[in-house]
């Protein structure tokens, strides 16, 4: 593949190549799985049995249009295994999202690491997936939400590759295809054939992008992916935006190493300034977002529920270097008319 002259200018097919050449030579290991997501998405991770009102929102989107205050939203709930939980519940349309993992919790005995079957399906209750790696996402929310069904795109080939080579995969839970999510043709193409394997066909109510606009060539490209996703959505469909944000530690870093190069491109169209974009060692992308500018840019396609900045600061008692990390979460819903 001949590459652009300035990487910062690279197609998604070089950008893709990119990734593919990451993922090979990391495989499943690039990305843990991400079992803490219930405390941003509580609209479709269960809370879990340690939860101890330490969520990182302040609203639960549903699905059906309401939008409710976290703290309203709870209540307590049975598992499967009898034990008492708190779970988030629509006010309205009484979805509720409890947690329904085979692994039996006991307190102070760890978790991490362990894989366990996943519950029989309850619902065909779809969630697409965007930019799903290799099931870093879909795994631990197939573990503990037996309601779910997944369509996970990611436009690395190898990604899928591995995806679909993991132990517990089963298209009857988790379908994994290839895709561009800036060009509309190619998920509506793949939304349209999964119509045809599942009856009934599959409606998509949730969306989730994890890192995943970061990775896009500008603020063009963030525009029309985010655009994309909202239109294969149902009508109040939420997507569910967590990304860098100005400030990151690591945005210093690039910053220091980049400074001499002039390297350093911003994503700008018209009058965005979305935020700066770096280029990591194996040529992949990484922009740090200004949240005000990227929730400004959503506005114009859906409406805006909750925009935030997640800090979390990180302590090295070995070195006693502290860093903060910081992460944009944004909840836009697709207008009942759009």
């Amino acid at each position: 593949m001949n590459f652009s002259a300035n990487p910062y200018e690279r197609s998604s097919a070089e950008a893709a190549n990119e990734w593919n050449h990451v993922y090979a030579q990391h495989k499943g290991s690039l990305y843990r799985d991400r079992h803490w997501l219930w405390a941003i998405f509580p609209e479709i991770f269960p809370l879990p049995p340690h939860y101890k009102g330490d969520l990182d929102t302040r609203t639960f989107v549903c699905h059906c249009g309401k939008v409710t205050a976290i703290s309203s939203a709870l209540v307590n709930e049975v598992n499967m295994h009898g034990l008492n939980l708190r779970a988030c519940c629509c006010p309205v349309c009484e979805y509720k999202i409890v947690y329904q993992s085979t692994y039996v919790y006991t307190p102070g005995r760890p978790t991490r690491g362990e894989e366990v079957p996943f519950p029989p399906r309850t619902g065909n209750f779809w969630v697409l997936d965007i930019g799903c790696g290799t099931g870093s996402l879909a795994f631990p929310l197939l573990e503990k939400n037996s309601q779910v069904r997944l369509l996970s795109l990611d436009y690395s080939e190898e990604a899928i590759k591995v995806l679909k080579s993991r132990d517990r995969y089963s298209e009857e839970m988790i379908v994994g295809k290839i895709c561009d999510i800036t060009s509309l043709p190619n998920l509506s193409t793949i939304c349209a054939q999964l119509a045809t394997q599942f009856t009934p066909s599959p409606v998509f109510y949730y969306a989730t992008m994890v890192f995943v606009l970061s990775a896009l060539k500008d603020s063009n490209a963030v525009k029309t992916a985010i655009s994309n996703v909202l239109s294969v959505l149902t009508n109040n469909g939420v997507l569910l935006i967590y990304d860098y944000a100005e400030g990151d530690y690591r945005e210093r870093k690039f910053s220091v190493r980049e400074q001499s190069s002039h390297n350093c491109l911003s994503m700008n169209q018209k009058n965005y300034y979305l935020g700066a974009t770096y280029l990591r060692g194996e040529g992949t992308r990484a922009t740090f977002f200004y949240l005000e500018a990227l929730k400004e840019l959503c506005s114009e396609l859906g409406v805006v529920h909750e925009a935030l900045v997640r800090t979390k600061e990180e302590y090295n008692r070995k070195t006693r270097e502290r860093w903060v990390k910081k992460y944009l979460l944004i909840k836009v819903r697709k207008p009942s008319h759009g």
